[in-house]
């Protein structure tokens, strides 16, 4: 017989049908095969974006911290900034006291020169005293 006439369903059934079952069996294993490299291949891309996500968190938590040492730096450089602002205040006062005690000295006018350096003085005392 010719090899043709041999795979074909009519001649030999019982043959055709074990070749086709057998090349059944081999594409099933094959696509079997695939399939489980195939999750073995996720598993582990799995395994990498679990250790970025942790990396993330990580990265996240130390900037969450920098974060709030920075607004605690922030605020206490404020706080400074608002403690020079009235000492500087104050020592403008001080001096426009001082200069007005002066001036009225050398007008010769001592009340008034005795009067500024009691307020200045009262002033001073109550400034130490809140400090």
């Amino acid at each position: 017989m010719a090899p043709s006439k041999m795979n074909s369903p009519t001649l030999a059934p019982k043959r055709f049908w074990k070749q086709q079952m057998a090349a059944f069996g081999i594409r099933r294993r094959i696509a079997r095969r695939r399939v489980k490299l195939s999750l073995i291949k996720l598993k582990e891309n799995m395994v990498e974006i679990r250790k970025e996500q942790q990396c993330i968190k990580e990265e996240q938590s130390k900037v969450r911290q920098k974060f709030k040492i920075i607004e605690s730096q922030c605020d206490i450089l404020r706080k400074e900034m608002e403690l020079i602002s009235q000492k500087s205040a104050t020592t403008r006062l001080h001096l426009a006291l001082v200069f007005q005690i002066l001036k009225a000295r050398e007008d010769n006018d001592f009340n008034k020169a005795n009067d500024l350096t009691r307020t200045l003085r009262e002033l001073i005392a109550k400034q130490n005293n809140t400090n």
